[in-house]
């Protein structure tokens, strides 16, 4: 039995440019061509049925976005691609464009939640908060009279919790 060339969403390595386009076609469930080494969808019909359902990269359960503007298939929709269509992050997604359209594939975003969680943990961040109470605590008056009043009463607060003056 042959191996399945498409990387399932657990191993969290798809790689679009590596994937043939066989590949690509059958992990969207569409035709699909390729434009300066980028995926398109290839057919307008396709790209107007993901216009019409903001969640069809949701209920197909495919690890990629498909751009509502022009039909790129992206793991992320970046700021710089929104830009070739004169959008922004807030005006793809609005009611005259395509509300709800994701810009961030599940699984990358399930990838970048878990290094999140891997990189802060409770010791982490235990550490980092003693080191910021400590370096903030040890300022001059003078040190801190540039900064902004809400910071001041912050370190007065620290100074009074520890005992420090």
């Amino acid at each position: 039995m042959a191996a399945n060339p498409l990387p399932t969403p657990e191993s969290h390595s798809l790689k679009l440019k590596e994937l043939s386009l066989d590949n690509l076609a059958r992990l969207v469930g569409a035709s699909v061509v390729r434009r300066n080494g980028d995926a398109y969808l290839a057919n307008q019909s396709e790209i107007d049925l993901y216009r019409s359902d903001p969640y069809l990269e949701a209920t197909r359960a495919l690890p990629i976005v498909i751009c509502r503007a022009c039909g790129q298939i992206c793991i992320v929709i970046t700021t710089n691609h929104l830009r070739r269509h004169n959008l922004s992050r807030e005006t793809y997604g609005d009611d005259q464009h395509w509300p709800g359209a994701p810009l961030i594939s599940s699984v990358y975003r399930k990838v970048r939640s878990d290094a999140g969680v891997l990189r802060w943990t409770p010791e982490r961040k235990n550490g980092q908060s003693s080191k910021m109470t400590d370096h903030w605590a040890g300022l001059t008056p003078e040190e801190l009279r540039p900064m902004d009043h809400k910071f001041q009463r912050r370190i007065e607060y620290s100074r009074r919790k520890t005992g420090d003056q």
